[in-house]
């Protein structure tokens, strides 16, 4: 509280009591989304996941601009965390990862 901006004050009361009255009146229930039993992955799966993630992005080329790299990675790392991943999604990542960077002989289509 400062004395010499008692509008400023008045004001920041007035905000609470109805951010606070709005919050009392607000009956919809918190949004989760079921986790079918697992648990949210750790940060060292997370990081391990990046580190995998990263490693084949830079061996296919895709990470070549040094210059955006750091960025880039940053807008990845970002967009994953976002998506709060259970432990079963981040192994089901890896696997993904892995598929796309196994070599394979195309198979035909029918």
């Amino acid at each position: 509280l400062n004395p010499a901006f008692t509008s400023l004050n008045l004001g920041q009361a007035v905000l609470l009591i109805g951010y606070e009255w709005f919050q009392s009146g607000d009956e919809t229930p918190a949004s989760q989304l079921p986790m079918n039993g697992t648990l949210p992955a750790t940060q060292a799966e997370l990081q391990n996941f990046f580190a995998h993630l990263e490693r084949e992005l830079d061996a296919c080329g895709f990470l070549r601009n040094l210059e955006a790299r750091p960025h880039m990675i940053r807008n990845l790392r970002a967009m994953w965390q976002r998506a709060e991943l259970t432990e079963q999604e981040v192994r089901t990542l890896h696997g993904m990862v892995k598929e796309l960077t196994t070599l394979r002989v195309p198979r035909r289509r029918q």
